[in-house]
């Protein structure tokens, strides 16, 4: 692994993280994003696709396999995509696995460093490969499974399941605001259950990662659509507040208080 080359693929949060992991580890690597084009024509070993979903995604990633990748050359998707993208990717380049990242946006690098990386692919070949990648990247021992939909849909329901603590929290918040409750009280007798908690803070949901994933999910499930709704409500209600249950952590990367 150590004198192989990389292309990424989509410079954003995921591929400017990815590319400093590699470039971290000495190896040979180009990007391409909007506005960059890699310096080099030749073909990669690895190619990694960062660039955000869409409904194009896979033909989108076509063009550039077939531009930058050779018979031996392995994809590597890195991005939140739509269950069975990974599928249709392979159909036309068998050498592709799915391997989400987790984290907190936007410094994704100490994250990937520090999850169990997972990666769903058909072809063990593939697998064993991108795990040997891994470990030289030091990244977290790879879990291999080899149901790439089955993937996808758990990185969408990972982020759903943070969303939906944000969402209880946020309904907590009005009820005590609307009530006159007391926060302190209702925050300490729920985390005293032991394998329970609310975040130290109720927010509405911004960014471009959760609300997405929610709506990929809502075609599947009618809860997501449900929390993009009262996320709505709670945006325009509350508008740009922060109502504050408890001190959070200063650690940018991993809070000290829990997260069920």
């Amino acid at each position: 692994m150590k004198d192989s080359t990389h292309l990424i693929i989509g410079l954003g949060e995921v591929g400017t993280a990815i590319k400093e992991i590699i470039e971290d580890a000495g190896n040979k690597f180009d990007v391409l994003d909007i506005d960059i084009r890699p310096q080099t024509s030749t073909s990669f070993d690895f190619l990694h696709l960062c660039f955000p979903d869409s409904t194009d995604f896979a033909i989108i990633a076509n063009e550039y396999l077939k531009e930058y990748s050779s018979s031996n050359s392995i994809a590597i998707i890195h991005s939140t995509i739509n269950p069975g993208t990974t599928q249709k990717i392979a159909e036309f380049f068998p050498r592709v696995a799915y391997s989400p990242i987790r984290g907190t946006h936007p410094n994704l690098k100490p994250y990937i460093l520090h999850f169990q990386k997972f990666v769903a692919t058909t072809d063990s070949v593939v697998g064993a490969t991108v795990t040997k990648l891994y470990e030289y990247l030091n990244i977290p021992i790879t879990l291999l499974v080899e149901d790439p939909k089955s993937l996808e849909f758990a990185k969408n329901l990972n982020t759903t399941f943070y969303m939906h603590l944000i969402i209880f929290t946020q309904a907590v918040a009005k009820l005590a605001k609307d009530n006159d409750l007391n926060l302190t009280t209702i925050t300490e007798f729920i985390e005293s259950t032991g394998d329970r908690c609310l975040l130290p803070y109720a927010q509405a949901i911004g960014g471009h990662c959760l609300i997405p994933n929610a709506k990929t999910l809502s075609k599947y499930l009618p809860l997501a659509e449900y929390l993009i709704k009262h996320n709505e409500q709670f945006t325009a209600e509350f508008k740009g507040e922060k109502i504050r249950f408890k001190e959070g952590s200063k650690d940018p990367y991993f809070p000290k208080w829990k997260r069920c």
